[in-house]
């Protein structure tokens, strides 16, 4: 976002949408986000839509946001669900530079790297438990060596 508050779609984004230098994008509040959509041709230069117009899309929009969600469920995947997150600027431009590398949204990205923490800590208690559960380590008669045993090297020093 430049000072004048203009943006720059990714190359992706425009190439997978067909946005042009110059083509009409319209912004929508969709709640707490904001929808970019590009204008059809035939939209283009076009005054705002009546009531009725945008209650029927909005309709529409939400039978389709209902079928996927539907089909993602059949899937066995998670829903998903919005957060904000603030992030201080160098942050936030660190996690930018970094979706683009991986030509990812912010928003995966940071669900992604959200995901890997929770999925290393999860290992970490589950490794934890294992650990503090009493299993004999190793070959030992069942239970858990003294320390003057553990670090015993008698044998070693041939007395």
């Amino acid at each position: 976002m430049t000072s004048k508050l203009q943006l720059t779609v990714p190359k992706a984004i425009a190439d997978q949408f067909g946005i042009k230098p110059g083509d009409e994008l319209q912004w929508t509040a969709a709640g707490e986000a904001i929808r970019v959509t590009p204008l059809g041709k035939g939209e283009r230069g076009r005054g705002p839509r009546s009531t009725k117009e945008r209650l029927e899309l909005f309709d529409q929009a939400t039978q389709r946001q209902r079928r996927r969600q539907s089909k993602m469920g059949r899937r066995g995947k998670s829903r998903l669900r919005n957060v904000t997150v603030t992030l201080e600027d160098h942050v936030a431009r660190w996690a930018r530079l970094e979706a683009a590398h991986r030509d990812t949204s912010v928003s995966r990205l940071l669900g992604e790297i959200l995901k890997e923490h929770m999925r290393e800590k999860d290992e970490y208690q589950r490794a934890l438990r294992r650990a503090l559960g009493g299993r004999p380590f190793l070959k030992t008669d069942g239970r858990y060596l003294s320390r003057e045993e553990l670090h015993d090297r008698s044998h070693l020093r041939g007395h």
